[in-house]
């Protein structure tokens, strides 16, 4: 059997249970163990060998956050190869997942089923992006929890995640998100990037943060023209913006706990960053990492299974489920290709890895 299939298999089987479970511990812990092994003992991906020449130091990039530089550099000289340091960092950011599924969902196992599905892969392949967005997630209690020293620890929570990742940094608007409650602040908001978008367009911002920021990362989101996405992308990113929202909306008039209403806001200001993504695609990796909230949202509209098995649904939940469905197709016919292309992200992610080779057949 070729091993994609036999990765694939497991992997569809495990995400099945949970999804059916729904709740089930042993199965949550049973997906856990399997996409740690994925991320782990991962051998070829499309950013594997730049992160493993980083992490060597056999590659020098500029705009490579210096807290990833750093961590890395303490693994390498503790004698860590570049997979045994994979298997602690993705422990580690996996765990703050984890640790903020059980915190919020009813349902944990579902949520990990789904957040495998997408965007697991991704996060296999982006690991600065990955562990970044696992500390904002994983944050996201202080601010529920708001008051003023809990907003002190979100800010150097968000302030470590930069870290790894300067993109964490847009999760400093959460602290105003009760802002956006007002439709003339939403407004407002959306009017200024759009135009901060023109003004990126004329160049004269880009000049500017290049003083501030390192010149090299700003070059490589406003500048560089492979990062502007096509006209069929733009208006497929739209309709998941949208769909994201919408399914927000649903689930916090369905449940109106802090949870799902402050998902519900971090989604109104997925709305307003849309301009930018006109400017680059890359502004869709906000949304891509606000999934996880959208799923623990979503999963608190499903009532506990009783105890003959049985589940009563409502159209209301149909009607999000089916939503939810939608929106994971279209996220991955947007952003992942075909298994069948050795080039896919899902290819590289359940093919290529030390743990799998070994059922490889004797060619």
């Amino acid at each position: 059997m070729n091993v994609i299939w036999l990765s694939l298999i497991i992997s569809v089987i495990l995400v099945s249970l949970c999804i059916i479970k729904r709740d089930s511990k042993p199965m949550f812990y049973l997906l856990f163990a399997w996409m740690w092994i994925l991320f782990t003992f991962n051998h070829a991906n499309a950013d594997f060998k730049m992160y493993r020449s980083i992490y060597y130091g056999t590659l020098s990039v500029s705009s490579i956050e210096s807290g990833f530089y750093l961590l890395c550099k303490i693994f390498r000289n503790l004698g860590f190869t570049y997979n045994m340091f994979l298997g602690v960092y993705s422990f580690v950011g996996l765990t703050l997942i984890s640790k903020t599924i059980f915190k919020y969902s009813n349902n944990k196992s579902l949520v990990l089923g789904l957040y495998f599905i997408f965007p697991f892969v991704f996060d296999v392949i982006q690991i600065r992006n990955f562990m970044a967005f696992a500390i904002v997630i994983y944050s996201l209690k202080y601010l529920i929890d708001k008051d003023n020293i809990n907003i002190k620890r979100y800010i150097l929570l968000i302030l470590i995640a930069s870290m790894f990742h300067s993109f964490a940094l847009i999760a400093l608007a959460f602290i105003f998100l009760n802002k956006f409650h007002s439709s003339k602040v939403k407004l407002a908001v959306f009017l200024s990037i759009l135009f901060i978008v023109i003004i990126l367009r004329n160049g004269l911002l880009v000049d500017l943060l290049s003083k501030i920021v390192n010149s090299e990362k700003v070059a490589a989101y406003f500048v560089d023209s492979r990062y502007m996405p096509g006209l069929k992308t733009s208006l497929l990113s739209i309709l998941i913006c949208l769909l994201m929202y919408i399914i927000s909306y649903l689930t916090y008039k369905k449940t109106k706990n802090d949870f799902s209403n402050i998902t519900y806001q971090i989604f109104i200001l997925v709305l307003v960053l849309i301009p930018l993504l006109f400017y680059n695609a890359t502004i869709m990796r906000f949304p891509r990492e606000m999934l996880l909230l959208l799923y623990i949202a979503f999963s608190n509209n499903l009532k506990p299974k009783t105890r003959d098995n049985k589940f009563l649904y409502n159209k209301k939940n149909i009607f999000t489920g089916v939503l939810m469905i939608v929106l994971i197709v279209l996220w991955l016919d947007t952003f992942i290709i075909s298994i069948h292309n050795e080039k896919s992200t899902i290819y590289s992610v359940l093919r290529d890895n030390y743990v799998v080779d070994l059922f490889k057949e004797e060619e």
